[in-house]
Order: C-alpha cells, then structure tokens, then sequence
C-alpha cells in the first residue's frame, strides 16, 4: 500500500514517516510511505493507482489545508485520510474517512487511530461509511449484497439479512466502492458479484434469493464484466 505525507515542517515530516513505517511494520502491512514538503508537489504526482492513506498537516502554507483535504475526499474514495491540527476544528466532521487528530503527536496517539481505522490485512480500505438516520456507518465491503434507490433512497442489503437506507446518491456509493467485485448493473442497482448465485435472462438471481435487474441497454457489458470476473477469481 502506498501512503502520502503532506507536511512542509520537515521535521515533523520525518518524524511522522518514522511512526508510519513503524505501525505498519508491526502490523506486516507492505507499505510505501512517500514524503512531500507542499500541497502542489502532492497533487502534480498524482498517479493512478492512488493512495490508501494520506496524512495532512493543516499548516500547510502554498494551499488550503482544508480544501486539500476535500480534494484528497473527492479524488481518493478508497483512501483513508489524516489530518493533522493545533485545534479541534474538524474541516469534515461527518466523514467517515478522515481521522482529525491533535498535537501534540505522539506514537501511542497515532496507533490508536490507525488500530480502529479500515484497514484490512493487505493494507486495504475495505469499508464505505454511510450516513443513515443522522448516524455514521461503517459497512465492510463483504457485508454489502447488493444496492438499489427508490425515490432517492438507496437501499443497502447486507448479508445478515438486514438493510440500511441512506440519501447518499448511489453514484457516490458507487465511487466508493470498488470494482470489481461491485458491479452498477442497472441505472438503479448496483451488486456485489461475490453474492451471485447465477445470471438469468435480464437479471441477477442473487445468493439472498434476490432477484436483481440487468440494463437491456448494457446487458452484453454487464454480463461480460460478470462472466471476466468469475473466470479471473477461479484462476485466482
């Protein structure tokens, strides 16, 4: 996993990739910790494979701290970010993936932040956070069957047989969620191809004994996209 730390003290630079690649280590989690001294380094080296956690200092003087922080939020949406402050002034106190954490830094306050954060044993963001009835929720990707909106609620169904409603417009939940194994089979579902049973005429016959719809209109992209992806987990 890759990991960005945006900082233009160099001496708190340093000392964060230290306790970085400390956690990490402990944790056997390969990582790739990449230091930049300003916001504008950070966003020019953009690459496409991203980052799974980027570290923030809101001291940052060549841009805004915090609307780097929403453009990391934005651009980002596997990714886990660290904010660091002076102050308890949270830039996005309703989103799930960012930790705002306070100096004075220490070791011990970073790893209790990063213990209880998303990551699963690769290093991987493996949850989307979700509001829903004004509260946050964490949901493991492998939990999610599959999506659907009515109205303008997104419906989620989770594997132990519950469902949770959000006004999160399912194509935010869809950059969220990574694919595959998501699959947007229709302009109003979305499926967790894990949780196939088998492809029918027109529509996915779920494990849950759902019954989910194909597009008409993308019903050979769909089908293939499925197809591509069972054929390169068995070979896995």
């Amino acid at each position: 996993m890759k990991v960005a730390i945006i900082d233009n003290s160099s001496f708190e630079r340093t000392i964060l990739c230290s306790m970085m690649a400390r956690y990490f280590t402990e944790c056997s989690i390969q990582t790739e910790i990449i230091p930049f001294a300003d916001g504008k380094s950070f966003i020019d080296s953009r690459t496409p494979e991203g980052y799974a956690l980027i570290v923030i200092n809101s001291m940052l003087t060549d841009i805004s701290p915090k609307a780097l922080a929403g453009e990391v939020l934005k651009n980002y949406p596997q990714a886990l970010l660290l904010y660091l402050s002076d102050t308890e002034d949270n830039p996005y106190p309703e989103e799930g993936r960012l930790i705002h954490l306070v100096r004075p830094l220490s070791y011990d306050k970073i790893r209790a932040e990063l213990i209880s954060s998303p990551f699963n044993s690769a290093g991987v963001v493996n949850t989307i956070t979700v509001m829903s009835d004004r509260l946050q929720l964490r949901l493991q990707y492998e939990s999610i069957i599959s999506i659907h909106v009515t109205n303008s609620v997104c419906s989620i169904s989770l594997t132990d047989g519950s469902s949770i409603q959000t006004y999160m417009p399912l194509s935010e939940i869809a950059e969220r969620l990574p694919s595959p194994p998501f699959l947007r089979c229709h302009r109003g579902y979305m499926v967790n191809m894990d949780y196939i049973d088998r492809p029918d005429r027109y529509f996915f016959r779920m494990k849950s004994g759902e019954n989910v719809p194909i597009s008409k209109k993308e019903f050979t992209r769909i089908r293939l996209a499925y197809f591509d992806y069972i054929f390169k987990k068995g070979g896995n």
